[in-house]
C-alpha cells in the first residue's frame, strides 16, 4: 500500500474488516502487508471466503480505501469415502445365471474432483456353509469397479455354502487415497436341483410267515440335500413284483414297511 503524501498523512495503516468471523488476519510483513490464515479451513464447510480491506491514513481528513479479496479454499483429500451402512443383506438363487446382478453398493465423498472419485472393489470374502473352497468362493462374485453392483461370478451351489460375507472396500483416487470398507451378506436361496437318496443301495431283511397283519418289515431312510437336509420326505411303494402288492405298504412319513 502506497500514499505520496509525508509524515502523518502518508502512514498508511490496513485494517481487515470482520477479521474475527474469519479465519483469517492481516500483518506487516516488510514494507508491505500479508493475509493470514488464523483458524481452520474445511472446504466442506464453506469453499470461498469474501474479505474486505480498508487502507486508510492518519491525515486530517483521513482518506481511505477499500478493496476486496475473494478467497477460493482448494480441495485436498481429508474425507474418506462413507457408506449409507456398515451392513448390507441380500438374497440370490443358487440357480441364478453367472453375471445376474444382485446387489449395489454405493459411498459418498465430501472432497471434490478426483479426491472424490471412487473405485470399489472386493477386498474379503468369508463363506458359510460346508465349503473350504475359498478360490471358488471368492470367484463366485464380481464387483463393477465405478457403478458398485456386485453380480454372480460363477455357478452358486447352495448345498456348498448357505451365504457368503463379503466385504467391499470404496477408494479414493486422492494421493495418498482413503477408504472405507461395508459387508455384504449374500442368502444363497435353496432350488429343488437334488433327489433324495437313500441309505442303502439295496435293502434285505426276514419275516416270519405268520407275522402278523402291521408288523413292521422294515424301516428304509432317504436324505435330501436341498435346504439343508430339512426338507420332509413322502416314502411310496413304486413297484411291486409278484403276489407283494397286496401284502405290503409303506407308512408316507416314516417310512416303515
Amino acid at each position: 500500500v502506497e500514499d505520496r503524501d509525508v509524515d502523518e498523512n502518508g502512514r498508511v495503516e490496513l485494517i481487515l474488516h470482520n477479521s474475527g468471523a474469519t479465519p483469517f488476519s492481516i500483518a506487516p510483513v516488510g514494507a508491505g502487508y500479508a493475509v493470514q490464515v488464523s483458524g481452520v479451513l474445511d472446504r466442506e464447510s464453506r469453499d470461498m471466503w469474501e474479505l474486505k480491506l480498508e487502507a486508510r491514513d492518519h491525515g486530517v481528513p483521513v482518506r481511505r480505501q477499500h478493496r476486496d479479496i475473494v478467497v477460493k479454499v482448494v480441495d485436498v483429500n481429508d474425507s474418506p469415502p462413507v457408506f449409507s451402512k456398515q451392513l448390507f443383506n441380500c438374497n440370490v438363487s443358487e440357480i441364478a445365471e453367472q453375471g445376474t446382478e444382485i446387489f449395489r453398493v454405493y459411498a459418498t465423498d465430501d472432497d471434490m474432483g478426483i479426491n472424490a472419485e471412487i473405485t470399489y472393489s472386493i477386498v474379503g470374502v468369508t463363506s458359510v456353509g460346508k465349503s473350504n473352497d475359498h478360490l471358488n468362493t471368492r470367484i463366485s462374485f464380481s464387483i463393477n469397479s465405478v457403478t458398485g453392483v456386485i453380480a454372480t461370478g460363477s455357478q452358486l451351489d447352495r448345498e456348498a455354502r448357505e451365504s457368503v460375507e463379503l466385504k467391499v472396500e470404496a477408494r479414493d483416487g486422492g494421493s495418498p487415497s482413503l477408504s472405507t470398507t461395508c459387508v455384504v451378506v449374500v442368502k444363497i436361496l435353496d432350488y429343488n436341483d437334488n433327489d433324495p437318496r437313500f441309505d442303502e443301495r439295496h435293502y434285505t431283511t426276514l419275516i416270519p410267515e405268520d407275522a402278523p397283519v402291521g408288523s413292521e418289515v422294515l424301516k428304509v431312510v432317504a436324505t435330501d440335500v436341498d435346504d439343508g437336509g430339512t426338507t420332509p420326505l413322502t416314502y411310496s411303494i413304486k413297484e411291486y413284483y409278484s403276489a407283494a402288492e397286496s401284502l405290503f405298504a409303506i407308512h408316507p412319513k416314516s417310512g416303515v414297511i
